[in-house]
């Protein structure tokens, strides 16, 4: 083998060496982005930081500025979505000042975008809003329709948390345009998402179930269960607000069957089976839910509201008193004191009741609900006078009204208080 050769050889060898190296630097880098994401999904938020920063130590030893950059926005989502927004803030900051430096348009408007999203979040909505502007006029000159939409997107949410719900629907509608025009699936359901809420908030609740339903069916070909449950627990929320508490359990049993182990399903048809009088199995529902977190003060109010529904007044006590113990607001406070005078005047300690009743509507001095049970525990005092007065506030009653199965109760037992 002449000289030539050998240098020849020897290059290849090297060469192939080095990027057999890099090879394995970057599969190491990976692999430590998928131990952050691993990390944050299973909150051990002590180990996220250092498995991202070991990611960026191997890229920025490959002299990979353009990676180092994507590692801190991939990270930067992160933080947006679990609510680390200063710290979204300042990775998005050095990823944009980092893509500047490389003169990657594409890659300032989306670290312009995340700052338009943090900054949304914390209620600064003039400097989102022209952040996100700035995005969009990169989207547009690049023609990037993809980046235009996601941004067009967060520009609805912007103009929602603003009150502008004409601007929010255009923006999303806009935005749902482009997402087909370049056929992701992904972000046509999550606009049809934003559009869903729109509806509702506007009262549209056929049109909300519509594209809740349409963003469902896209979720199940993506094989996404967890968007898929999320849109079946909306469909049940509206179901709920529309009194139709069957189909709002259906609903939710539905994504208990996607989703098995997220509780807040039980607990939202646990309320549904209790609001519909089916009290045994909206106990069964807070059961699934408290043997798994005890010191849940809404479940623990809500089974013993069910319970003393359920003429089981004894249990009932127990968790409503715990629940008072845990509550952290007037609200869950004053349902469990609603729940604990009636189940005092089931066990016929009406004077405690009555004490209990006032406490719990001069925390809540509208609901129906608890006009309602002190009529019933005036009734069973023989207090007829009392009972049919609270009855009649109970009907008149907004924050919250009746059920229907509680209305329709309620004024069958003012027909027969009458007679």
């Amino acid at each position: 083998m002449d000289a030539a050769a050998a240098d020849l050889n020897t290059y290849v060898l090297y060469g192939a060496m080095d990027l057999d190296a890099e090879k394995t630097a970057r599969r190491q880098a990976n692999q430590a982005l998928a131990q952050a994401e691993t990390a944050w999904l299973e909150s051990r938020s002590e180990h996220v930081q250092e498995y991202q920063q070991e990611a960026i130590r191997i890229y920025e030893s490959l002299g990979d500025s353009a990676a180092v950059a994507d590692t801190l926005m991939r990270m930067c989502e992160l933080y947006i979505r679990s609510g680390d927004l200063p710290e979204a803030r300042d990775l998005a900051t050095e990823a944009g000042s980092i893509y500047r430096g490389l003169g990657d348009r594409l890659g300032v408007a989306d670290a312009r975008r995340s700052l338009g999203v943090v900054e949304s979040r914390v209620g600064a909505y003039d400097e989102s809003l022209s952040l996100l502007n700035e995005a969009l006029v990169i989207y547009n000159d690049e023609q990037q329709g993809v980046g235009a939409a996601w941004t067009l997107l967060a520009m609805a949410d912007v103009h929602t948390a603003n009150g502008a719900l004409g601007l929010a629907t255009d923006h999303a509608e806009m935005a749902l345009e482009l997402f087909a025009d370049n056929d992701r699936s992904p972000g046509i359901a999550s606009a049809l998402e934003t559009l869903a809420a729109l509806e509702v908030a506007n009262g549209n609740t056929e049109a909300a179930l519509q594209r809740y339903e349409a963003a469902q069916q896209i979720y199940r070909e993506l094989g996404d269960a967890t968007a898929v449950s999320a849109m079946l627990a909306q469909c049940a929320y509206i179901q709920s607000d529309q009194e139709d508490y069957d189909q709002a359990a259906s609903l939710f049993t539905e994504a208990i069957k996607v989703a098995p182990h997220n509780l807040s399903f039980y607990s939202a048809r646990a309320a549904a089976y209790w609001y519909g009088d089916r009290y045994d199995e909206a106990i069964a529902d807070y059961d699934e839910v408290l043997s798994n977190f005890p010191d849940v003060a809404d479940a623990r109010s809500g089974r013993g509201g069910a319970l003393a529904d359920a003429g089981r007044f004894e249990p009932a006590l127990e968790d409503l008193d715990r629940a008072i113990e845990l509550s952290y607001d007037k609200v869950i406070e004053a349902y469990a004191r609603n729940g604990r005078a009636f189940a005092l005047g089931g066990l016929g300690r009406y004077d405690e009741a009555m004490e209990e009743f006032e406490t719990s509507l001069s925390l809540a001095p509208d609901n129906g609900f608890a006009f309602y049970n002190r009529a019933r525990v005036h009734e069973w005092r023989g207090d007829v006078s009392q009972a049919t007065a609270d009855l009649r506030r109970a009907l008149d009653a907004q924050s919250p009204p009746l059920s229907e199965p509680k209305r329709n109760r309620a004024l069958a037992l003012l027909d027969e208080l009458r007679s």
